[in-house]
């Protein structure tokens, strides 16, 4: 379903292809790595200052609103989770790597999640030179020096600050807030949206352990159980028809023809995960894997439909 200014609706882009279906909609972000940080959403900043981390809320916001049908990122405590990923090693072990097998939520006594395990020396400078950047040192420098998360963070929500003279990003309106976002020209915001778009979907939609998805929003939100181990599913669970199943309605006859050939194109699991790996993590790159397969789709649908043409048309 398309949303009244004509955009993919929140419900839809999620429930028919997740990040990846959403990178081709998104002006701007990140289909980043799966991390790992537990954070407090009640709790204060970690790394970031009070004010960049209410600019850093007004962000998550507009990622993620809230609607109608659920709470959003901000609520979620995605930013709070952010300042807990960017001051990761302030804490020991650092918050990286939840513990396993199982959380408490399907018949654990233990929580095993909430157990963060602590980094060999190689995870360590990998994990550091990727949040904290190479800041001159030449050992982290072989090839070439890397921007941190905390600068880009940091000088992203400074900017954002910056854009609207007399007024922070966090006190104006939402849809101020979205035309800064989809308008700025500015490298560090654009760097910033590039990280947080992507950090912001997986802590909504990740394990709570890991710093968001507050009181399982996402989750319920997009209908997932979670993770149901050690419990598992009965058979009667497996083969039951949900609640609300039944035959899928049929697409409305206003879905272009381009959509919907765009969301055929994403459908396999395999096309996908070949896109995100392909692009390392960055919406810019994504959005050129995920473009080069819709315009193979679209240009082999246009094939399949004049071949039929021409072989209706010799009857």
């Amino acid at each position: 379903m398309l949303g009244d200014d004509g955009s993919l609706t929140r419900r839809v882009a999620l429930r028919g292809g997740g990040v990846a279906a959403l990178a081709v909609f998104l002006p701007i972000g990140s289909a980043g790595q799966p991390i790992a940080v537990a954070g407090d959403p009640d709790a204060g900043p970690l790394f970031l200052t009070e004010d960049e981390l209410r600019t850093l809320r007004a962000v998550v916001d507009r990622i993620v609103p809230a609607d109608h049908h659920a709470r959003g990122a901000e609520w979620a405590g995605c930013a709070e989770a952010i300042d807990g990923l960017l001051g990761a090693f302030l804490t020991d072990p650092p918050r990286i790597f939840a513990g396993a097998p199982f959380s408490d939520r399907a018949g654990s006594p233990v929580n095993h999640f909430a157990e963060f395990l602590p980094l060999d020396a190689y995870e360590e400078m990998a994990w550091r030179l990727r949040i904290e950047g190479s800041r001159g040192r030449p050992e982290l420098e072989r090839n070439g020096p890397v921007t941190g998360l905390q600068t880009i963070y940091r000088q992203g929500l400074a900017a954002l600050d910056e854009q609207v003279p007399g007024r922070r990003f966090a006190e104006l309106s939402g849809l101020k807030r979205d035309l800064v976002l989809r308008t700025s020209r500015n490298p560090a915001v654009t760097e910033l949206m590039e990280h947080a778009v992507g950090h912001t979907m997986e802590f909504t939609y990740g394990a709570p352990e890991y710093g968001g998805n507050r009181d399982l929003v996402g989750w319920d939100y997009t209908g997932y159980q979670g993770d149901v181990q050690p419990r598992g599913w009965t058979r009667e669970e497996v083969e039951r028809r949900d609640a609300d199943g039944g035959p899928a309605p049929p697409l409305p006859d206003v879905v272009p023809r381009e959509q919907l050939v765009t969301a055929l194109a994403l459908a396999h699991p395999e096309t996908v995960r070949g896109a995100l790996a392909r692009s390392d993590g960055r919406l810019s790159a994504l959005r050129g894997e995920i473009g080069a397969v819709v315009s193979a789709a679209v240009t082999a649908t246009r094939e399949v439909a004049g071949a039929a043409g021409g072989v209706t048309g010799g009857r």
